[in-house]
């Protein structure tokens, strides 16, 4: 919340509002009776099955095959851990071309699905807190006070530094939603995210959807084979691959992607 206010103060953003601004309606959480708006629409006749029970279905299905993909495809090596947003990210999108092609589309409600996914949100965030084990983070308070400082500088110099470098337009809510991702969860990036972009008028969420299918690669790496290699005394082998990885993706940052942004440019 600190950096949203120096962002308001700088300029970065024009959306956030803070609290002296409220109305109090705002104040309180809720919207004025004259500003409230329809949650979906009725696409569909009660006569055959209400429109919430189709969206809501469609939801489980794809959440249900998330899971049981990333276990089945994580289940043949015991160090390798597929993450669930991949899959259920592909199922989503298959879903999605299904309803395109066969003209069902027209009968589904993108404001059911948002409502969905913040509802989710909510929750997330809710159940990650309280799964935080007081005792465990007791008995290691040192390595993780040392831990969250490094963390917090690395990713305060990804945000104010290599975001407005590297996003281009609406950088800071993308730069915000990565510094929710990067201190806890994609949850928590999501609701930094609503915060400043309440609309999702920057499309942060489509572009982290759509890069993180490639990057997931990494993040397999990162998951399941660092972890290993500390506990197995490699500290400066997993030191050098990070910083190597960074050190690849600055490189094509300054000497591929300006280039051919200068080219499309001329």
């Amino acid at each position: 919340m600190l950096i949203l206010q120096v962002a308001l103060k700088m300029g970065w953003i024009k959306t956030f509002t803070n609290f002296n601004n409220m109305d109090e309606f705002q104040r309180k959480g809720l919207i004025k009776p004259n500003q409230q708006q329809a949650v979906m629409k009725d696409t569909m006749s009660s006569l055959s099955v209400d429109a919430f029970a189709i969206h809501a279905a469609l939801v489980v299905i794809v959440t249900a095959f998330a899971y049981v993909s990333a276990d089945f495809l994580s289940s043949f090596h015991d160090k390798v851990q597929i993450p669930t947003f991949v899959t259920g990210f592909l199922g989503g999108m298959f879903v999605r071309i299904v309803a395109k092609q066969s003209k069902a589309s027209k009968y589904l409600c993108d404001g059911a699905f948002n409502h969905a996914a913040g509802m989710s949100t909510d929750y997330l965030i809710i159940f990650g807190i309280s799964s935080i084990k007081i005792t465990v983070l007791a008995a290691y308070l040192a390595p993780m006070i040392v831990l969250a400082l490094g963390g917090v500088m690395f990713t305060l110099w990804l945000v104010l530094w290599v975001a407005p470098r590297i996003m281009g337009d609406n950088w800071f809510e993308k730069g915000i939603f990565s510094w929710g991702w990067l201190t806890g969860t994609v949850a928590m990036g999501i609701a930094l995210l609503r915060i400043v972009d309440p609309n999702m008028r920057s499309k942060v969420l489509d572009d982290y959807a759509i890069a993180y299918v490639p990057g997931s690669i990494t993040d397999i790496f990162i998951i399941s084979l660092m972890p290993l290699a500390m506990y197995h005394g490699m500290h400066w082998h997993a030191l050098a691959a990070g910083l190597s990885y960074i050190a690849v993706v600055l490189f094509i940052w300054r000497f591929v992607f300006t280039r051919i942004g200068k080219t499309a440019t001329q």
